[in-house]
């Protein structure tokens, strides 16, 4: 997202923030593209309890989320393919 210039009023993620090592600086990247009120859109799938290493999200993931100024406009839960718990999440940067 460092070489995209510009700003935008919706991002879409699909499943790639789940897997990220570093969300910090991706969410630093994406407040810096969306507009003010700008929305993102994301849909991931969580990690098991108790967590395994690998891709999922966590409850620590969404905290550090609404820490980058994004607020949680709604969320519905389900499961993917394989059966694994997901969400969609819509945010709105503040």
């Amino acid at each position: 997202m460092q070489n995209i210039s510009g700003q935008f009023d919706f991002a879409l993620d699909l499943g790639c923030f789940h897997g990220i090592e570093n969300k910090a600086d991706y969410l630093t990247q994406l407040n810096r593209i969306l507009t003010p009120g700008g929305f993102w859109l994301i849909y991931g799938f969580f990690k098991s309890a108790p967590p395994q290493p690998g891709p999922g999200l966590v409850d620590s993931d969404l905290e550090l989320i609404q820490r980058h100024n994004l607020v949680l406009t709604s969320r519905k839960d389900g499961f993917d393919k394989r059966e694994r718990p997901s969400a969609w999440f819509l945010f709105q940067q503040s």
